[in-house]
C-alpha cells in the first residue's frame, strides 16, 4: 500500500483539498462582509494612528434598552430574593 503512489498523493492531498472549501468561505466571508473588528484592524494596517471611533455603531436605542434590561433583571432579583 505504501509503495503506491495514488496512497501518497491521497495522504498529502486529501487534508488540503477538505480544508480548501473552508479557506475559501473564510476569505470569502472576510472580504464581502467583514465584522466590525476586521473593518477596524483593516483601517488600522491602511493608517496607525486612525480615530476609530467613527466605526462604534452603537445608538441611543440601543443603550435604552440595556438600561431597561437591566434594570428588569435587578428588579427580578429582588423579587426572589424578598420571596425567600
Amino acid at each position: 500500500m505504501v509503495s503506491y503512489p495514488q496512497f501518497w498523493i491521497l495522504l498529502i492531498g486529501g487534508p488540503f483539498a477538505s480544508l480548501f472549501p473552508d479557506f475559501m468561505i473564510k476569505l470569502f466571508s472576510k472580504v464581502y462582509y467583514p465584522n466590525p473588528v476586521e473593518k477596524v484592524i483593516l483601517a488600522q494596517k491602511e493608517k496607525p494612528y486612525f480615530d476609530f471611533s467613527r466605526y462604534l455603531e452603537i445608538q441611543e436605542e440601543d443603550v435604552i434598552k440595556r438600561k431597561k434590561t437591566t434594570r428588569e433583571v435587578e428588579e427580578r432579583k429582588q423579587y426572589v430574593n424578598e420571596r425567600k
